[in-house]
C-alpha cells in the first residue's frame, strides 16, 4: 500500500482568487468597531505619550543619499534602474533602536 496522498492541481487563477478571498476575509476581521479619528491619532497628547514610551539612545545616525539614473548589466543585458549612491540596491544604513536617523537626500533623477 502506498502512502503517497496525491492532491487535485489548483490552476494559478484558482490559487489566486483563493488567496484574495483568505485575504479580503483576515482584512475584515481586523477591523474595528471604534475607529480612530485624526484628532485622536495626531493630538499632542498623544504624541507626547508616545514619545516618551519610545526608546532614545542619544545616538543620530547621518548619511547622505544620492538618487541618480544608472545602468546595471544584468549578465550581458545592461537596464536602466534607479541607484542610490552608485549602488544597487542602495547602501545599508546602520543603526540599533532607540537611534535617530538624519538622512539628506539628493535627487538627481532629472524630470
Amino acid at each position: 500500500m502506498s502512502d503517497i496522498v496525491r492532491l487535485p492541481r489548483v490552476s494559478r487563477r484558482g490559487f489566486l482568487t483563493a488567496a484574495a478571498a483568505l485575504g479580503a476575509t483576515a482584512i475584515t476581521g481586523c477591523r474595528s468597531e471604534t475607529a480612530a479619528t485624526p484628532a485622536d491619532v495626531t493630538s499632542p497628547d498623544a504624541i507626547a505619550v508616545a514619545e516618551s514610551l519610545r526608546p532614545h539612545t542619544g545616538r543620530t545616525v547621518s548619511t547622505t543619499l544620492t538618487a541618480q539614473r544608472s545602468q546595471v548589466d544584468l549578465g550581458g543585458t545592461v537596464a536602466e534602474t534607479v541607484a542610490y549612491n552608485d549602488l544597487v540596491p542602495g547602501p545599508l544604513l546602520r543603526a540599533s533602536v532607540g537611534d535617530e536617523l538624519e538622512v539628506t537626500v539628493h535627487n538627481r533623477l532629472g524630470r
